[in-house]
């Protein structure tokens, strides 16, 4: 009985770290202009170069954008704004 019980905690610390591991990551960045003002309303588009899928977002009130969830590779960031 304690065997399965030692055993049953090595398998569940086990199941636990493999949990905390992720696969993800996160993409920040801050639209600015040449003078190095902050550009509020930009459309992006994060792009996999890849796979194609496509994350779009919008800069902030600080121009600052957040792609989180995304997967490990290479991503091409496009922009667009009126005006």
């Amino acid at each position: 009985m304690v065997f399965i019980t030692r055993a049953a905690i090595a398998l569940a610390c086990t199941v636990a770290v493999s949990w905390a591991q992720q696969s993800t990551g996160t993409t920040t960045g801050a639209v600015r202009d040449s003078t190095g003002a902050s550009i509020v309303g930009v459309n992006l588009k994060l792009i996999s170069t890849a796979t194609g899928v496509q994350r779009t977002g919008l800069s902030d009130e600080a121009g600052t954008f957040v792609f989180s969830g995304m997967s490990p590779g290479e991503y091409r960031l496009t922009d667009q704004v009126s005006g």
